[in-house]
C-alpha cells in the first residue's frame, strides 16, 4: 500500500455538482438507484463488454469489466462527490476482485483522485496495486491523502490489466478520516540515581512531526512508563506525565521517585498533544538497574610484587556490581587466599575491608606464590582473580644444588636480557636446553643473563660456586661466560665479578668444562648469582651451564695457579708437575702459610709435599712411578692447617712411548723368492706423545696370522711354500709394548700348484678369484660362473699324477630359452686363450634346461705334472649364457706311483703296506687334501696298512714319495 499526499487545486475541489456530496466516514457503492451518479470511461475504446459495466445482478452490485483477449485494459470507474477538509488525512478503501478460472490470470489496477469525473482530472494517484490474484470473494486494499484545501472530489479506479487477464469487478470505495497522532520521542535515556538512590532521572527529544509526517505545532506533553523485561507500555506500567506546554524538537526530562525495590528498569515516554497521545510502542530507554546492586562482581589489575621480605597485593575493586548497579563502599570486603608452588589453597583473609595494598607478611619460605582475591558483598562471594606467580619468601639455603634439567628447575631464577639482537624480533633470554641452561640467539651485541634466588652470605665466611659449562659447535667462535654477584636480579644490580672467560668452541658437551669459584663477601646480606652472556658474537651464541652447586666452605687456600704437567722426553715413565702456590685464602684474606701439599694421579694420592711451599712461589714435583704410558689426570690441593684449600687439576700430555700409528703405503707383490711386502716407516703417533723413531719395529701377518715380529725394515719377503690362494698381508708398527692397527695390502694370488681333490664352492667369490675366467664371470645370485661367449676359462693349477682324473660340473642355462648351446670341457697344459694345450679328448655337452644337471668328463693325465682343466662355448645359440654351478675334479686312478722313489731313500712296498726309508729320522705322511695322517720318528721301516685308500705323499730327509695305496 502506498501512502500519497498531494494538493488539490482550489478551483477544482469547489467545483459545481449534480447532486450533493458524500462526508466522510462514507462507503460509495453503485447500486440500481446511485448507479447513474457513477462515470465510466472506455479510454481505450474498445467498446461492448470490454469496459466497465453496472451489473446490478451479480448478488452484490458492482461494476463488471469482461477481458479483452487482445488488448489490455483502459478503463475507468469514477466515483460521485466527496466533500474533504484541508489538513485532514484520509484512508482510501477499495473491495474489488478478479474473476477467473486460471490462477496466472492477475489484475493491476490504480486508486486516483481528483475535481472531476474525467480521465484528465483524475491526476492524483493514491496507491496501486499489481498482480492481484482471482478470487471468489472480495479483496480490500487501501491508501491515504491529504487535503490541502476544502471542496470535493471524485475517486477513480483505473483498471490496466493485460489483455486476456480474465474478469474485473470493482465494489466499493470506503473513505475514513484518519487521526494524526505525535511521532515517538528520540533520545530518550535512563539515568539512576546517585550512590544507590531509588530514583530515576529519564530524558528525550519531543517530535516535530505527526503519524503521517505533517510538522507538530501546537504544544506536547510526555507520559511516562516504567517496565521491567520486556513489558510494553501499558496504563499498568504508567507513573507519569508532564504537562502540555513544550515545544515540538523540544528536550524533556521527568525524574521517578516512585521505585520501592532495587532491580533492572527500562522507561517508556509517549508523546501526547490536543489530538492524542503517540501509539503505544516498545521502545524506549536501555534497562538499568536503580538502587544498590545484589551482587559485586571480580576485583580487576591484580598485581603481587616482592618488597623486602613481604608481598604487597593491590587490585582495583569493582566501580559497579554485576547488575552494573552501585555497591556500597562499606558492604564490600576481599577474600584474599595463597597457594605455594601449586600445593594447596591457604585462605589469609575471609573478609578483608582494609586500604591497599595489602601486605602477606608471613610467606612460608622461598617459594613460587600466587594469590586469589574474590569481592565479598551481601553475604555472597565471587569466583575471584589470580595474580601471576611472583617469588618471594626469603633466601635459598645452603648447600643449594641445581641439576638445571627442566623448566621447574629455574622457576625461581629471573631471565632477562638488556639488548635486542640485531635482526631479532623479539629479546632472547636463558632458558632450558639440552637438560641444561641455555642461553640461544643470533646477532649482537648480547647482554643476556640468569639470576638465580637469592643466598644469605656472612661476611667472612668462605663460598664455593661449581658447574659445567660448554658450548655448541657454531663456527670458529668463542663464548663470553660472566659470573656476577648482584644485590638485586636486574642489570643495575649487577655487582662483584668472580669470572670472565671465553668458552671457545672445542669445549662441547663431551669434554664438558668444570668451573669451581670460591668466593666471599665484605658485608652481610642476600645476594644472587648471575649468569651472563655478554660481547660481540655474529654467529648463533649456544652456551650452557648445567649441574649448580653452591654451598659454604671452611677457609683455606685458593686453588694453585699455572698447574702444568710435562711429559719425560726420553719417553721414561715420569711426568714433571709445576705450579704457583696462591697468596690469597679462598676468603680473599691474605695466606700465610702453606702446611703442606697433597698430590693426586687421578684418584690416588701419590704424594704428600711439606717443605718449600711458599705462597707466590713455584713448586715442582717430579711423578717417577707412572704405572703404564698414557694420559692421566694430576691435581694439588694446598691445606692451610688441616683445612684443605680448593684443588687444582690438569691432564697431562701422553707420558711414556706413545702409540704408533699405523702403518701407510702396505703392498704386496710377487718377488723371484716369494711375496714382498713393503710400507713406508711410522714417525707419528695416536695421541701425539713420544715416539722411539729408531726403535720402531713391525710385525707381520698373513690372512691373520701373524708370520713375522719386530723386523727393523720397512720391507718383508714371504718365502713360505703356500698353496694356491689369495693371501692378505697386513702390517702394525711397534713402539716398545704398544702395538699400532694394523693396514692391509690389497690381496694377491699367489701360491704351488693344488693338490687333488679340487672342490671349489661358487658360493662365494673367493674361488673363482684363483681362476683365469677370460670373459666368464661370478654371479652372485646363481652362484655359479657365467659366459655367453666362446672363451676359455681356466681352474687354478693344479697338481696331476699319471693316470685318470674324472671331472663332475652342474651347467645350466641362465634363462628359460629353447636354446642348443655346447659347453666344451679339456684337460690342458696351458691357461692360454690362444694356444691351450689340450691333452687328449675334449668332452662336450648342452644343458637341458635352466635348472642344474650334472655331467661327467674323464680325462687321462699322461704323465706326472701341473695340468689346468678348461671349459668354453663351441656353439652359442643365445645371448643368456649358461651357468657352471658345480666343478670338482678327483684323481679316480693313478699309474707310475708305486715303488718309485724320490731318490732310493723312501721306497714303498703295496703288497704288505710298509715304507722303508735309509736310517732313522722323522717321516710325516700327507693325504691330497693336505691333511696330515702321520708323523713319528721312525727308524728304517713303517707300516701303513691302516691308512684307507687313496693317494698320499711321504716326506723323509727332505725327500718326498708320491704312492697310492
Amino acid at each position: 500500500m502506498n501512502k500519497i499526499t498531494l494538493t488539490i487545486a482550489a478551483t477544482a475541489i469547489f467545483s459545481a455538482a449534480a447532486w450533493s456530496a458524500e462526508t466522510p466516514p462514507c462507503t460509495l457503492s453503485p447500486t440500481v438507484e446511485t448507479a447513474d451518479q457513477w462515470e465510466t470511461i472506455d479510454a481505450n475504446k474498445d467498446g461492448g463488454s470490454n469496459q466497465f459495466v453496472f451489473d446490478a445482478n451479480d448478488g452484490d452490485p458492482c461494476f463488471k469489466y469482461t477481458e479483452n483477449r487482445n488488448s489490455a485494459a483502459n478503463d475507468w470507474v469514477i466515483s460521485p462527490a466527496v466533500t474533504v477538509q484541508a489538513g485532514k488525512t484520509y484512508s482510501v478503501t477499495v473491495k474489488m476482485r478478479g474473476s477467473s478460472t486460471y490462477s496466472s490470470d492477475k489484475q493491476n489496477y490504480t486508486v486516483t483522485y481528483g475535481a472531476a469525473q474525467t480521465v484528465d482530472a483524475q491526476s492524483n494517484d493514491i496507491f496501486s496495486a499489481m498482480d492481484v490474484d482471482p478470487t471468489a470473494s472480495w479483496v480490500t486494499e487501501a491508501g491515504r491523502f491529504t487535503a490541502t484545501e476544502d471542496g470535493v472530489v471524485y475517486f477513480g479506479f483505473h483498471l490496466t490489466s493485460g489483455s486476456f487477464k480474465g474478469n474485473c469487478l470493482f465494489k466499493s470505495f470506503e473513505i475514513e478520516e484518519v487521526q494524526t497522532l505525535p511521532t515517538q520521542p528520540t533520545q530518550m535515556v535512563a539515568t539512576a540515581g546517585a550512590d544507590g538512590a531509588m530514583t530515576a532521572t529519564i530524558t528525550w527529544k519531543y517530535p516535530t512531526l505527526n503519524s503521517e509526517g505533517g510538522s507538530l505545532s501546537g504544544p506536547l506533553g510526555a507520559k511516562i512508563y516504567r517496565v521491567t523485561g520486556v513489558a510494553s507500555s501499558s496504563d499498568d506500567n504508567f507513573i507519569g506525565q508532564t504537562e502540555m506546554s513544550a515545544e515540538p524538537g523540544s528536550d524533556g526530562s521527568y525524574t521517578d521517585t516512585s521505585i520501592t525495590e532495587p532491580g533492572k528498569y527500562k522507561y517508556i515516554v509517549l508523546a501526547y498533544d490536543a489530538t492524542g497521545t503517540t501509539k503505544a510502542t516498545g521502545n524506549g530507554t536501555s534497562m538499568i538497574w536503580i538502587g544498590p546492586d545484589t551482587a559485586a562482581g571480580n576485583v580487576t589489575n591484580l598485581t603481587a610484587t616482592v618488597v623486602g621480605g613481604n608481598v604487597e597485593l593491590s587490585w582495583t575493586a569493582p566501580a559497579t556490581g554485576t547488575n552494573n548497579g552501585y555497591l556500597p563502599p562499606a558492604e564490600l570486603g576481599y577474600r584474599i587466599s595463597r597457594v605455594k608452588d601449586g600445593g594447596t589453597s591457604v585462605t589469609l583473609e575471609e573478609n578483608w575491608k582494609g586500604a591497599l595494598p595489602y601486605v602477606d607478611e608471613n610467606l612460608d619460605g622461598l617459594g613460587a606464590y600466587k594469590y586469589t582475591v574474590a569481592t565479598v558483598y551481601r553475604e555472597q562471594t565471587s569466583f575471584g582473580i589470580t595474580s601471576p606467580e611472583v617469588i618471594g619468601g626469603g633466601t635459598a639455603s645452603l648447600p643449594y644444588e641445581n641439576p638445571l634439567d627442566s623448566q621447574a628447575d629455574i622457576k625461581f631464577f629471573s631471565l632477562f636480557n638488556a639488548t635486542t639482537p640485531v635482526g631479532s624480533s623479539s629479546t632472547r633470554n636463558w632458558g632450558i636446553s639440552s637438560n641444561a641452561l641455555n642461553y640461544w640467539g643470533r646477532g649482537e651485541p648480547v647482554n643476556a643473563w640468569a639470576v638465580t634466588p637469592a643466598f644469605h652470605f656472612e661476611a667472612g665466611k668462605a663460598y664455593q660456586i661449581t658447574f659445567d659449562t660448554w658450548t655448541k659447535n657454531h663456527g670458529d667462535e668463542t663464548r663470553l661466560l660472566n659470573v656476577r654477584l648482584a644485590s638485586e636480579p636486574t642489570i643495575e644490580g649487577l655487582g662483584e665479578s668472580l669470572m670472565q672467560e671465553a668458552i671457545p668452541d672445542d669445549v662441547t658437551s663431551m669434554n664438558k668444562k668444570s668451573v669451581s669459584l670460591s668466593f666471599s663477601v665484605q658485608t652481610t646480606g642476600d645476594y644472587f648469582v648471575a649468569f651472563g652472556i655478554t660481547g660481540n658474537v655474529t654467529n648463533t651464541n649456544d652456551i650452557y651451564v648445567d649441574d649448580l652447586t653452591i654451598t659454604s666452605i671452611t677457609s683455606a687456600p685458593a686453588a694453585p695457579e699455572n698447574l702444568a704437567v710435562a711429559a719425560d722426553a726420553d719417553g721414561a715413565l715420569k711426568a714433571t708437575l709445576t705450579w704457583t702456590n696462591p697468596t690469597k685464602l679462598n676468603t680473599g684474606a691474605d695466606l700465610t702459610a702453606i702446611s703442606k701439599a697433597e698430590i693426586k694421579r687421578g684418584e690416588e694420592v701419590i704424594a704428600t709435599l711439606t717443605d718449600g711451599l711458599v705462597p707466590g712461589q713455584t713448586s715442582t714435583y717430579v711423578d717417577e712411578s707412572v704405572p703404564t704410558a698414557g694420559k692421566y689426570t694430576y691435581s694439588v690441593t694446598l691445606y692451610e692447617g688441616e683445612d684443605a684449600g680448593t684443588p687444582a687439576s690438569v691432564e697431562s700430555p701422553w707420558i711414556g712411548f706413545d702409540t704408533p700409528a699405523a702403518p701407510a703405503g702396505v703392498t704386496a707383490a710377487l718377488a723371484d723368492n716369494g711375496i714382498l711386502v713393503s710400507f713406508d716407516a711410522v714417525t707419528t703417533t695416536l695421541n701425539g706423545g713420544i715416539i722411539n723413531a729408531e726403535g720402531i719395529k713391525y710385525n707381520v701377518m698373513r690372512n691373520g696370522e701373524l708370520i713375522a715380529e719386530n723386523i727393523d725394515a720397512t720391507t718383508y719377503t714371504d718365502t713360505a711354500e703356500l698353496p694356491l690362494a689369495k693371501y692378505t698381508y697386513s702390517v702394525a708398527a711397534v713402539n716398545g709394548n704398544a702395538v699400532s692397527a694394523y693396514t692391509a695390502a690389497e690381496p694377491i694370488i699367489a701360491g704351488d700348484a693344488l693338490d687333488l681333490p679340487y672342490t671349489p664352492s661358487f658360493e662365494t667369490k673367493d674361488d673363482s678369484e684363483l681362476w683365469t675366467l677370460g670373459n666368464w664371470s661370478w654371479y652372485k645370485s646363481d652362484k655359479a660362473l657365467n659366459t655367453s661367449s666362446q672363451k676359455w676359462a681356466f681352474t687354478p693349477r693344479i697338481n696331476m699324477s699319471q693316470g685318470t682324473v674324472q671331472l663332475t660340473a652342474a651347467i645350466a642355462y641362465d634363462s628359460y630359452a629353447d636354446r642348443n648351446d655346447v659347453i666344451e670341457f679339456a684337460l690342458c697344459k696351458a691357461a692360454d686363450q690362444t694356444d691351450p694345450q689340450i691333452v687328449g679328448e675334449t668332452a662336450s655337452f648342452s644343458p637341458e634346461s635352466s635348472i642344474a644337471t650334472d655331467v661327467t668328463a674323464n680325462f687321462q693325465v699322461p704323465e706326472n705334472g701341473i695340468y689346468y682343466v678348461g671349459m668354453r662355448l663351441t656353439e652359442v645359440n643365445g645371448y643368456m649364457g649358461v651357468n657352471v654351478s658345480q666343478f670338482d675334479i678327483e684323481q679316480t686312478s693313478v699309474t707310475g706311483l708305486r715303488d718309485i722313489a724320490a731318490d732310493g731313500s723312501i721306497r714303498y712296498n703295496g703288497t704288505d703296506g710298509t715304507i722303508t726309508v735309509a736310517g732313522e729320522g722323522r717321516l710325516t705322511i700327507h693325504n691330497m687334501n693336505g691333511v696330515k695322517v702321520a708323523d713319528r720318528i721312525v727308524n728304517g721301516i713303517m707300516n701303513v696298512s691302516n691308512l684307507p685308500a687313496g693317494a698320499y705323499i711321504v716326506t723323509f730327509g727332505g725327500r718326498t714319495l708320491k704312492f697310492m695305496k
